[in-house]
């Protein structure tokens, strides 16, 4: 099941983001120890015009989390930056992908035309998530993280979605 976040679910966002391995951790975050967990967690549960927060749920265990914070509000065409995080065992199942699908589709019914996203070039996972949904990047970007730019169309049918544009940022 796939659902908004809320308050009652901060025990779980908490529990899914202490328990992603090393590796999931060190994608995610660039680091071990991530910082400001309390916050991140308070901010994941919270939804308002500014943050959405998509959890996977399986058997009432959260497994994975989406969410995007808009970054740039301008009127019609806003940018918000966004991430995702799999517990391990669910990973290559389809949970990122169909989260970004979500995802995708409020961000463009609340005026939203762009994503962004800062990936490490070796993270390999989120990629092939990208790739699954058919966006495309510059495979010669240079740099540890490179920035991805999604230019959303109507994710109804109507259009299809543009390619994304990658760029180095480090």
């Amino acid at each position: 099941m796939i659902r908004p976040l809320e308050r009652k679910d901060e025990d779980r966002v908490r529990a899914l983001h202490e328990h992603l391995t090393r590796r999931d951790t060190y994608m995610r975050f660039f680091t071990l120890v991530p910082r400001h967990l309390d916050d991140l967690v308070e901010m994941l549960c919270r939804q308002d015009d500014r943050h959405v927060s998509l959890g996977a749920f399986d058997d009432g265990t959260l497994v994975g989390v989406a969410n995007y914070t808009v970054v740039e509000a301008d009127s019609g065409d806003a940018t918000a930056e966004c991430a995702v995080a799999v517990g391990h065992p669910f990973q290559h199942h389809g949970v990122g992908t169909t989260l970004l699908q979500r995802l995708v589709g409020i961000a463009w019914r609340r005026g939203i035309r762009h994503l962004t996203a800062f990936v490490l070039t070796e993270n390999t996972t989120m990629f092939r998530v990208l790739e699954d949904l058919g966006w495309s990047w510059d495979e010669h970007a240079s740099g540890p993280v490179v920035e991805v730019r999604i230019d959303l169309a109507d994710p109804s049918g109507e259009q299809d979605l543009r390619n994304l544009i990658v760029g180095a940022v480090r």
